[in-house]
């Protein structure tokens, strides 16, 4: 991390020599980096060696035949390829397990969805690549479907709730869930805007925002002569 710091430094010199040095060790320190939370934090992993291919790629702008520099970021990208697809199908799993809260589901079918893209951006080959296109497929359809259905729940709410400190202090409609569904019913339908049941799922929501909206707006102007 030290040395990170004093690179960075370095990589403000006049001299081209140098900054081509302090890119290629900084992508080795946070190649190492990675090497170290790969036990511990496959996470931190992935982001180390993803800013560690972006150092490398910083150099080979300027010295496209820095061989050393093609070599670790060879192995540096094989590395992050690895265990990007080893994460992502852990997430898969675990966003497929009953019981567990709906947003802890789709925030590992997210993570999940977005490792495979970014292995699939990394262009594999074989085996791997089948791989990412399918987990990347499946973890889409799997978490359209959590968040449709978590979406859905949010904006049947009915229930009435005490006001904020700064709103008149009568009973109101839970709009902030509301919104909170109809947000997770839209994202669900960027995911699958062919879906229909979503798109339907969609309308409804937004007309019950619109609805608890409407019921605020005539309670607020039926109190404001008493305020």
């Amino acid at each position: 991390e030290e040395a990170l710091l004093d690179l960075a430094m370095v990589e403000n010199s006049r001299s081209k020599s140098l900054v081509a040095k302090a890119r290629f060790q900084k992508g080795n320190a946070d190649f190492r980096l990675g090497l170290n939370a790969r036990t511990n934090d496959l996470d931190v992993a992935i982001s180390r060696w993803k800013q560690s291919i972006a150092n490398y790629d910083a150099l080979l702008k300027d010295s496209p035949q820095h061989a050393d520099a093609l070599k670790n970021r060879e192995q540096a990208r094989k590395l992050l390829l690895d265990t990007l697809l080893k994460r992502a199908q852990e997430n898969l799993q675990q966003g497929q397990q009953q019981p567990q809260p709906a947003e802890q589901r789709i925030q590992k079918l997210r993570n999940a969805m977005e490792q495979f893209h970014d292995a699939n951006e990394m262009k594999p080959e074989g085996q791997q690549a089948q791989e990412a296109k399918e987990g990347e497929e499946k973890s889409k359809d799997l978490l359209a479907k959590a968040l449709a259905e978590e979406g859905t729940r949010k904006t049947l709410a009915n229930n009435m709730v005490m006001p904020k400190p700064n709103q008149p202090m009568v009973m109101q409609p839970d709009v902030p869930q509301i919104q909170e569904g109809v947000n997770m019913l839209e994202d669900a339908s960027a995911l699958k805007p062919e879906d229909k049941n979503i798109a339907q799922q969609l309308d409804v929501g937004r007309e019950r925002l619109a609805n608890a909206l409407a019921m605020q707006a005539l309670t607020y102007k039926n109190i404001e002569p008493q305020i």
